[in-house]
């Protein structure tokens, strides 16, 4: 009973002092908020990060030949690897077989350039990209007309396409059924005819910065080799392993060393190199989670100023009501009963802006988490921490003056003008 008399005195001296209350609780709510804020964005970030590269398959293993001295690399300015320092086709088949318990996946891609295709009176850009079957199930291609792309396909380099049904659809309005017809793709400024035999679900919209500005494109796929062959490219420097169900990029990367790793061994000029999306992931939300500190730190600060201000307020009201003191005194309450009176309102006016500062901090996370298209990340313990520390600096901070309420004398208390 005697704590919800406390509690009723507080909310009265917060109803009378609305706007010194107000500003008293505001360091409090901006402290609390930018803290729940602050952990909830970065959880929103790091598990849109995630999921941007496991779209872009975070567990899979890129695998190249590389120059053992830099200045040889071919990916910047100097050579590339000769044929007969390239991966064949038949090793590929045969690294796969030997791998398939740690392997799932060997894609191969090859970007063939972006161009134009005509659909009736209109030209639409295009970007083709040959592959193989597994890269198709590596990007997680739906056939939905027609059949994909085939190992018989790849060895006989045949001018064959799979096309979006986006594109499959404006072709039907012009008036030609897609499946089964040739197509012309003006590619390198010359004329590449191809069969459409396959039509694919569209994943996302495709394209590219041309000319200063984004140009929407469909996407092409045709068989690695016919692809190689428009670029006048011949053996394999790159390939894309999945690992097998239960397995790890680790694994994987094992298994190319066990394999290309003995045939590149004695090799003078090239050698073997694994790259893996995880080790980026990993850095990435190591980097977000120290940044997370490092901002949440100095948000807590402004805890600390808005401890201090309560402080403040509890003193200048225990002035304020020196009389109304001394009078509780003279009528024989004890000192500890003082002390609880300001203590619990200190403690309700740092929840009540504890509540209000997790509300705005969910809001304003949630608002720039739906403008970021990531998830919505909210976390408990944040919350609770911050109730808990929110209550817990109206004890520490309202503790003085209620000390000092507790220990004035009646007598120069109702004096007091």
């Amino acid at each position: 009973m005697l704590v919800w008399e406390n509690v009723c005195l507080a909310v009265l001296g917060i109803k009378n002092n609305k706007m010194r209350s107000l500003l008293t609780m505001l360091g409090i709510i901006i402290g609390i908020s930018s803290v729940i804020a602050i952990v909830s964005i970065g959880g929103s970030i790091s598990s849109g990060l995630e999921k941007s590269l496991k779209d872009m398959g975070i567990e899979n293993v890129n695998v190249r030949i590389s120059a053992k001295n830099e200045e040889d690399s071919y990916d910047g300015y100097s050579e590339r690897p000769k044929k007969e320092d390239s991966f064949t086709m038949r090793q590929i088949e045969e690294f796969k077989e030997v791998s398939r318990k740690d392997v799932k996946y060997v894609g191969l891609e090859k970007d063939a350039g972006a161009g134009e295709l005509r659909v009736g009176k209109k030209s639409e850009n295009i970007q083709v990209s040959g592959a193989n079957t597994d890269k198709m199930f590596q990007d997680k291609i739906k056939i939905i007309q027609g059949r994909g792309i085939t190992d018989r396909d790849l060895y006989r380099v045949r001018n064959v396409a799979v096309i979006s049904s986006e594109l499959a659809n404006k072709m039907r309005k012009s008036g030609k059924e897609p499946l089964g017809n040739e197509i012309k793709m003006i590619m390198n400024e010359q004329i590449e005819t191809f069969m459409v035999l396959g039509v694919y679900k569209n994943k996302k919209s495709e394209g590219g910065f041309f000319g200063g500005g984004y140009v929407p494109m469909d996407l092409i796929y045709i068989p690695y080799t016919t692809a190689q062959n428009i670029k006048n490219e011949s053996g394999i420097t790159d390939f894309i392993a999945t690992p097998a169900y239960g397995k790890k990029g680790t694994d994987v990367t094992e298994a190319v060393d066990q394999y290309f790793g003995r045939l590149y061994e004695k090799n003078p000029k090239w050698k073997i190199s694994s790259y893996n999306l995880q080790g980026d992931l990993e850095d990435m939300t190591n980097m977000l989670q120290k940044v997370k500190i490092a901002i949440a730190i100095i948000a807590g600060i402004s805890l600390l100023v808005g401890g201090i201000g309560v402080m403040n307020i509890m003193l200048v009201s225990v002035t304020e009501r020196t009389r109304e003191i001394g009078v509780r005194k003279a009528l024989g309450a004890k000192g500890f009963y003082i002390k609880l009176q300001f203590i619990v309102e200190a403690v309700i006016i740092c929840a009540i802006g504890g509540l209000i500062g997790i509300a705005l901090g969910l809001g304003l996370s949630a608002i720039v988490a739906t403008v970021m298209h990531n998830p919505i990340e909210i976390s408990l313990m944040p919350i609770l921490v911050s109730v808990l520390f929110s209550m817990s600096i109206g004890v520490f901070f309202g503790y003085y003056p209620a000390s000092k309420a507790a220990k004035l004398d009646p007598i120069e208390a109702l004096r007091y003008e």
